[in-house]
């Protein structure tokens, strides 16, 4: 069994299919925790990163509802509807991968505030994935290059507020 605290050099092959499509392809990704089933359904959550009270109840109903399926909640560990996103996951039992805009190193992990949602993550065997450099700070560009990864692991993108 891995160390979940520990980065690992994530293989291509254990991701779904349709990832293998998107637009440059990683060299390499980087692990933290255990990669769900590829045979999963991978559902996508982005939005408002001040989302209204509204937007995160709609994002609870949405997740509760899938709750007992083989499903993957997928988001980028943000605040706003990430987060909603993640936790929701968690509360119901569903697995979840955040795509953080920057490397796992514990220094640089994005947003700071949220490292402890990032350890209930892996403590519920879910997993933190990353493109970049394990000490590669969150920067403007960061973002959008991770956000190509949310979309393109996703069978669904549900888009919030």
């Amino acid at each position: 069994m891995r160390q979940k605290y520990l980065p690992y050099e994530l293989s291509l092959d254990t991701l779904p299919t349709q990832f293998h499509h998107i637009p440059k392809l990683p060299k390499q990704l980087w692990c933290l925790g255990e990669a769900p089933s590829p045979a999963h359904k991978y559902v996508t959550f982005v939005g408002s990163r001040k989302a209204s009270e509204y937007a995160l109840q709609v994002v609870e109903q949405i997740i509760r509802d899938m709750a007992g399926f083989p499903v993957v909640i997928v988001s980028g560990l943000a605040y706003g509807i990430d987060a909603a996103a993640h936790r929701a996951a968690l509360a119901h039992g569903l697995s979840t991968i955040a795509f953080p805009g920057s490397g796992l190193d514990r220094k640089v992990l994005y947003p700071h505030g949220h490292h402890q949602l990032a350890a209930d993550i892996l403590l519920n065997d879910g997993c933190l994935i990353s493109e970049f450099k394990l000490a590669q700070p969150a920067l403007p560009w960061t973002f959008p290059v991770r956000n190509r990864l949310m979309a393109g692991i996703a069978d669904i993108v549900v888009i919030v507020e």
